[in-house]
């Protein structure tokens, strides 16, 4: 049995910005330590439980930005003859599999991340989007009318590996 290789494979990587946002997980977490070690001794009953909410608090976010950082850190994108298929990594949580026979137009695009409110680093990314940085992307409308956008270092490769022409982006 051979192991069928993927005609093309094509990366981008947003490690800067995850290398931020584990840095926050550094600085929530020991915030979190510094309000149970040394706050919570020195005050009273009543305040213990705002304390202890507030490390709560600060661990559930260092976990939050944890593991946005390392499903955001880099995407890897496969396509070969039968699909299209988007995972993260090191964490591959958010896959995207897209079989090639749904994709109804495929062009390149400059894209930014989707922030849909104030709360936009708390939820996991819209399902097909996997825009990492602001930048060229490869955006794919399927036959269902749903869109898929990925960040790309070369979008023009992919779009020639998917069979369509390589037309310029515009200005």
């Amino acid at each position: 049995m051979s192991v069928q290789q993927p005609a093309w494979r094509g990366t981008a990587s947003a490690a800067r910005s995850a290398g931020l946002a584990l840095a926050a997980v550094a600085g929530l977490a020991l915030a979190a330590v510094v309000l149970v070690d040394a706050i919570m001794p020195r005050v009273g009953v009543p305040a213990r439980a705002y304390v202890i909410t507030a490390a709560v608090l600060a661990l559930y976010l260092a976990a939050k930005f944890a593991v946005s950082a390392l499903t955001r850190w880099r995407v890897v994108v496969h396509i070969d003859e039968h699909e299209m298929r988007v995972c993260s990594w090191p964490v591959p949580m958010h896959t995207t599999i897209v079989a090639v026979d749904a994709i109804h137009e495929v062009r390149t695009v400059d894209a930014g991340p989707a922030r849909a409110g104030a709360s936009w680093w708390l939820t996991a990314p819209p399902d097909g989007r996997h825009v990492l940085r602001p930048g060229p992307a490869l955006q794919l409308v399927l036959s269902s009318a749903r869109t898929v956008t990925v960040s790309l270092d070369h979008p023009e490769q992919a779009l020639a590996a998917l069979g369509e022409p390589v037309r310029p982006r515009p200005l």
